[in-house]
């Protein structure tokens, strides 16, 4: 009738009234309130043990979304309790450690792990990763910390401040930039001839 595991990471309540429970290394669990008891969600780890869930979100099309310290993400169908979606490093996750989920405007989903964020989109399945190269404070986000603002402005706290945007000012340059060689030298010698 109890949890897998006390430690608790992660809480949930989605727009049925259901309570999701996330532990560290006790997996995933659903309250059922009319038995009061706690429901182990073992479709989740398909013969795997059980692991660390870090993060759950519901997205506006009622998905729900487990984020793993290890494995990646999963989207879980909420009433049959079966895997719909799986993610990870091997799919171009940023990172199979995640931290929060955010959704924008456009229903792409924003992902926050322990090596940047990435950006999922639910359309066409694909990831767009972004971390200090492109301008973060840092790579290491913090559990949990992110929220979403009625303007759809985005915060995610990471170990080095916070970061915030609007999804829509972000412009990838989709255009790979022109190579012109100008000059060749051998050897580091401009007057050095080249023979071929």
């Amino acid at each position: 009738l109890s949890l897998m595991e006390n430690q608790i990471i992660t809480l949930l309540k989605d727009k049925l009234d259901n309570i999701w429970v996330g532990t560290n290394g006790g997996g995933l669990h659903k309250f059922l309130f009319k038995a009061s008891q706690f429901l182990p969600i073992k479709s989740l780890f398909d013969k795997r043990d059980y692991q660390t869930i870090s993060a759950i979100f519901e997205d506006t099309k009622n998905g729900l979304w487990i984020g793993t310290f290890r494995d990646g993400i999963y989207k879980l169908n909420s009433t049959t309790l079966v895997i719909t979606d799986h993610y990870s490093f091997e799919d171009e996750l940023t990172n199979s450690g995640l931290s929060a989920f955010l959704e924008d405007d456009k229903n792409n989903l924003w992902i926050s792990t322990n090596l940047g964020l990435s950006r999922l989109n639910l359309i066409e399945k694909t990831f767009r990763n972004f971390d200090k190269t492109d301008g973060l404070y840092s790579n290491f986000f913090n559990l949990g910390a992110s929220l979403k603002s009625k303007t759809g402005r985005m915060y995610f706290g990471t170990n080095a401040g916070l970061v915030y945007f609007h999804p829509d000012s972000i412009v990838i340059d989709s255009v790979p930039p022109q190579v012109v060689i100008q000059n060749i030298s051998l050897f580091n010698r401009p007057d050095e001839i080249l023979e071929y």
